[in-house]
């Protein structure tokens, strides 16, 4: 005779269950994971290559949220990447686009101190004299883990850092910047 035995059917149910119980949240953990790491990367790499541009060719460069063929203020979609001419910290029909990165954060949110018009503006030398801002990134999920700062300081460097403290907590320089 071929076949389980109930007890057979039992068990090998049982073992598929459990691991659904104790593998799922994992997997999200790690979707979650993932998904703040790439967004975070996203922007990194395109504030990095601007200040290289700027640096590389000795022009002054801009990096917006791009959405529509135009800067726009919310830092949840693509990133414009171009030489800005005039200084006016606008994507004018004059000014060259370098390049388009990324595409609108779907898995998480952007939420940024004030900055000048909501534009990054690198000089030559490879500083954001004023630019320097804190953007932090908060996932859908609600899981603070995964959130983290992005911090470019006046020199134009680029960091990022853990949103939460080891006590749970976001850190107390951020101020008014809390994920919901």
């Amino acid at each position: 005779m071929r076949g389980l035995t109930v007890i057979e059917l039992v068990v090998a149910i049982t073992i598929i269950g459990l691991l659904l119980l104790f593998g799922t949240p994992w997997i999200t953990g790690l979707a979650d994971k993932v998904r703040s790491q790439t967004d975070i990367q996203t922007l990194k790499r395109a504030l990095s290559q601007g200040r290289s541009i700027a640096i590389n060719q000795g022009n002054r460069i801009s990096i917006c949220p791009y959405s529509q063929g135009q800067c726009v203020q919310d830092w949840n979609n693509a990133f414009a990447i171009f030489e800005d001419s005039n200084a006016d910290g606008v994507l004018d029909v004059d000014d060259h686009l370098h390049s388009v990165q990324g595409s609108a954060t779907s898995n998480g949110y952007w939420i940024t101190r004030s900055n000048n018009r909501g534009v990054i503006t690198y000089f030559p030398q490879g500083f954001s004299f004023n630019s320097a801002t804190t953007f932090v990134y908060c996932p859908n999920s609600g899981d603070n883990q995964y959130a983290r700062q992005l911090v470019i300081n006046f020199q134009g460097r680029i960091k990022t850092k853990h949103y939460l403290s080891s006590k749970g907590d976001p850190y107390s320089s951020l101020g008014t910047l809390t994920c919901r």
